[in-house]
C-alpha cells in the first residue's frame, strides 16, 4: 500500500515537472541566454540557463541538444574549478558517438579537465591521461575535417606536453595556429601563438620570442581583447626578468596589470547590464503570466496539498521502520563483535600452537642431520619463533591492536636464551614506542636475524650486545651492535640481504652499516 501512494505522488510530481518544463521556453533561448551569461562571467546564471535547456531537450527526447548543453555545463564547472563533476558529467554521455563533432568537443574537454584538475595525479599519468583523449578527439576531427574543433584540440595538445617535449609542444602549437589562420579566428590565433610565446621563453630563445611578441603586439592594439593582452605582456615580463632587465620586466607586468584592471571593469559593466536585461525579460515574463497564475493558483495549493501530506506521511511510516530497523542492527553488531573477539582470541592462540608444532617438527627433523645442516634448521626455527612471540603477545592481549615493542624484543631474547648454549651479555635501552600488530613481526625478524648471526658468527669470550630504540625528533632511531667485524665487500649474503628487505617492509630509511664495530643503524616511524 505504501509503495502504491509513494508511486502515485511520483507520478503526479514527474506530470508536473513535465508540464512546467514543456513550458518554460525553448531550448536555443536558454542556451543563448547562458552563453551570454557565461562571456560576463555570470557562472552561477549561465549554470541555472543551462541545466534549464538540458531539462528542455530532455523533455522532448531531443539527445543532440542534451548533448551540447551537457558539454557546455561541463565547460562551466571547469571555469569555476569544479573539475570532478566536470568529469563525472562528461563521462556519463555515452551517447555522444551517434554525433562525431560533439563527441570530439567532448573528449577535447576531458583532456581540458584532466590538465587543470586532476593534482591527484603524478605527471606522467596526468600526461597519459590527457594524451590519450586529445589523440582520440583529434582522430574524429581529423576523420570528419572539423577544422576549428582540431585548432583547439592541437593548442591543447600543445600547450600540455610542452612542459615536456617542448620541440613536440611548439610543432602542434603551430598547427593550432595555421588553422585558426585558415579559419578567421584571430583571437584564438593570438592565444595559440601565446602559447609559443611562453614556450620559447621558457627556453630562452629570444629571437622567437622577441619575433612573435611583436608579431601579437600589433595585433592586440586596437582589439579589446583584455585576457589575450594580459597574459602576452605577463610572458615578455617575465622574459625580461630573465634577462635582469629589470625596467622592462616592471614596465610590462604594470601594463599586464592595467589590462586586468580594465579587464574587470568591462566585465562589471557588462555584468551590469546582463542584470538590467534579465530584469526587464523577468518583469515583462511575470507580467504575461500573473493573469494565468492567479486562477490556476488555488488548484495547484490543492494538489501540492495533498502530495506534501502523502509524503509526510510515508516519511513518518519510514523513519518509524528506521528506527526498528536500527535498533535490530546495533543489537546484531553487538553481537557480531563479542563472536569477533573470541574468534580472534581462538584464532591466534591456534596459530601460535600450530607453529609450535612447526618448531618441534623441525626440531626433530634435525637430530641425524650434519652440523651444518642442523644450523639451517635452527635458524628457520628462531624466525619461526620470532612470529609465534607475536602471536602469544597478540593472545594475551587481544584488545590490543598495537604492541610494545620493547616487550615483543624481551619475548625474543628469552627464546634466543633458551637455543643458544652461548650466552651474551645484553645491553638494552629502548624507549616507549608501540608498532601496530601487523608491522611489528618484521621488527621481529630483524632483531631475530641479527641476534641470531651474533650467536651463529661472533667468536671469543666478550659476548656483548647492544640494542637501542630511541625517539629523534619526529623518527625513532634503532641501532644493533655486537662488536664483532666482517667483510664489508662480501655483504651481500642472504642474512644481510634479508635484513635489508626488513627494513624496507618497516619503512626504514638511511640504513647503514659498520662492518668494523658490527653495528647496523636505520630510522622508521611509529
Amino acid at each position: 500500500m505504501n509503495r502504491l501512494l509513494l508511486l502515485l505522488c511520483f507520478t503526479h510530481t514527474i506530470g508536473l515537472l513535465g508540464q512546467k518544463v514543456a513550458s518554460s521556453g525553448s531550448f536555443e533561448d536558454s542556451y543563448f541566454l547562458a552563453k551570454k551569461y557565461e562571456d560576463v562571467a555570470l557562472f552561477a546564471e549561465a549554470s541555472e540557463e543551462i541545466n534549464k535547456a538540458i531539462e528542455i531537450a530532455s523533455f522532448h527526447n531531443q539527445e543532440k541538444k542534451v548533448i551540447m548543453g551537457k558539454i557546455f555545463l561541463a565547460e562551466l564547472m571547469r571555469k569555476t574549478g569544479d573539475f570532478e563533476e566536470g568529469l563525472s558529467i562528461l563521462k556519463k554521455l555515452d551517447k555522444s558517438g551517434n554525433h562525431p563533432s560533439l563527441h570530439a568537443e567532448k573528449l577535447g574537454r576531458i583532456a581540458a579537465l584532466y590538465n587543470e584538475g586532476a593534482n591527484d595525479l603524478d605527471d606522467s599519468r596526468k600526461y597519459d591521461s590527457v594524451r590519450h583523449y586529445l589523440d582520440s578527439a583529434l582522430i574524429l576531427a581529423n576523420k570528419y575535417d572539423l577544422k576549428n574543433i582540431q585548432a583547439g584540440l592541437y593548442n591543447e595538445l600543445g600547450y600540455s606536453i610542452s612542459n615536456y617535449y617542448s620541440d613536440s609542444g611548439l610543432y602542434y602549437l603551430q598547427l593550432a595556429s595555421d588553422l585558426f589562420l585558415e579559419t578567421k579566428d584571430t583571437h584564438n590565433y593570438v592565444g595559440a601563438r601565446t602559447n609559443m610565446l611562453r614556450t620559447f621563453e621558457t627556453r630562452e630563445d629570444s629571437a622567437n620570442v622577441m619575433r612573435i611578441f611583436n608579431e601579437l603586439f600589433d595585433i592586440v592594439q586596437d582589439k579589446e581583447w583584455y585576457t589575450a593582452e594580459r597574459e602576452l605582456y605577463a610572458v615578455i615580463s617575465s622574459y625580461y626578468n630573465k634577462k635582469k632587465d629589470t625596467a622592462s620586466a616592471n614596465y610590462w607586468a604594470l601594463k599586464s596589470c592595467k589590462r586586468e584592471v580594465t579587464n574587470l571593469e568591462s566585465t562589471g559593466s557588462l555584468k551590469l547590464n546582463a542584470f538590467r536585461t534579465l530584469y526587464e525579460i523577468e518583469k515583462y515574463e511575470n507580467e504575461i503570466e500573473e493573469k494565468g497564475i492567479q486562477i490556476e493558483k488555488e488548484v495547484k495549493i490543492k494538489k501540492e496539498l495533498n502530495i506534501y501530506l502523502a509524503v509526510l506521511l510515508i516519511l513518518i511510516l519510514g523513519s518509524i521502520m528506521l528506527l526498528i530497523r536500527e535498533r535490530k542492527l546495533k543489537r546484531r553488531i553487538v553481537e557480531a563483535n563479542d563472536r569477533y573477539q573470541v574468534l580472534l582470541v581462538e584464532s591466534n592462540h591456534r596459530i601460535k600452537n600450530n607453529l609450535q608444532m612447526i618448531i618441534s617438527m623441525l626440531k626433530y627433523a634435525s637430530k641425524n642431520l650434519k652440523k651444518s645442516d642442523a644450523k639451517a634448521f635452527d635458524h628457520m626455527s628462531g624466525k619461526i619463533r620470532t612470529i609465534s612471540a607475536l602471536h602469544k603477545q597478540l593472545y594475551l592481549e587481544v584488545h590490543n591492536e598495537r604492541i610494545e615493542i620493547n616487550q615483543y624484543f624481551s619475548a625474543i631474547i628469552e627464546l634466543n636464551d633458551k637455543i643458544s648454549s652461548d650466552a651474551f651479555l645484553l645491553e638494552k635501552k629502548i624507549d616507549k614506542v608501540e608498532i601496530k600488530s601487523e608491522r611489528i613481526v618484521y621488527f621481529g625478524l630483524i632483531f631475530n636475524e641479527m641476534l641470531s648471526n651474533t650467536i651463529e658468527h661472533k667468536k671469543g669470550l666478550d659476548k656483548k650486545v647492544k640494542i637501542l630504540i630511541e625517539k629523534q625528533g619526529d623518527l625513532f632511531f634503532f641501532m644493533y651492535q655486537d662488536y664483532s667485524s666482517f667483510d664489508e665487500n662480501n655483504s651481500s649474503g642472504t642474512g644481510l640481504n634479508l635484513i635489508k628487505q626488513l627494513v624496507n617492509k618497516v619503512g626504514g630509511v638511511r640504513f647503514s652499516l659498520d662492518g668494523k664495530v658490527g653495528k647496523y643503524e636505520f630510522y622508521f616511524n611509529e
